[in-house]
């Protein structure tokens, strides 16, 4: 009876898991006016734009994340990294060479899609995009999509790095206003569960069949 007890547990707690693998949205673009926003944007102004997160128990995988910009035609990188606090840590993704191109007075969603990223639970994150090391004296006038304090766990980040990309692991950025420690940009992140390894399902099914086995067994008896 021990036994039968313990993997109607197993079966249970893997049947949760399976139930989490929906995707999680992490946004605060109903709370966003449409048009407030922050700038400029660019190698000889403030090069790198950034939003932090903090990830949960369950939804670690980070499948894409969003920034809303307008005005803008420059070519930059996105990142991904842990966040001590004052700068970025560890970077753990980092995308190839992309270029925004968004004309008229509006904001267009720029996309960046991650794959599958396994992040650390409970852990803080800082995803951004970055000109150094791309366009050198470049200085636009690039909005970003720009709110109140509405991300738990996270706040809009930014750093006057220019054209020092080592910067970006290896000094404070430029974060400490007040109102930017209130602050978000309008953003939205994916994440979902990890898919269990194959091992896993094959758990699954020995499992379904000892309970088919016992229950003809207590049939028979």
């Amino acid at each position: 009876m021990k036994m039968k007890k313990n993997l109607i547990a197993l079966l249970a707690g893997l049947a949760l898991t399976g139930a989490a693998y929906a995707d999680t949205t992490l946004t605060n673009t109903p709370a966003w006016d449409g048009s407030y926003s922050i700038s400029p944007w660019g190698v000889a102004n403030t090069a790198t734009y950034g939003q932090t997160f903090t990830t949960g128990a369950v939804d670690t995988v980070l499948n894409s994340f969003s920034f809303y910009l307008g005005s803008v035609n420059v070519e930059y990188k996105a990142y991904v990294a842990e966040w001590d606090g004052s700068k970025a840590s560890n970077i753990v993704w980092t995308s190839g060479v992309e270029s925004a191109n968004v004309g008229g007075s509006g904001f267009q969603q720029v996309d960046t899609n991650t794959g599958n990223l396994q992040l650390n639970a409970n852990t803080k994150y800082v995803v951004f995009f970055s000109t150094s090391g791309l366009q050198s004296g470049f200085g636009g006038t690039t909005s970003w999509g720009y709110t109140g304090d509405t991300i738990s766990g996270g706040n809009l980040v930014f750093f006057n790095n220019g054209d020092n990309v080592g910067a970006l692991t290896t000094q404070v950025w430029d974060s400490t206003q007040w109102y930017v420690t209130n602050s978000d940009l309008a953003f939205q992140a994916t994440l979902t569960a990890p898919v269990p390894e194959p091992e896993t399902y094959g758990m699954m099914m020995v499992g379904l069949g000892l309970l088919g086995f016992l229950a003809r067994r207590r049939k028979q008896a």
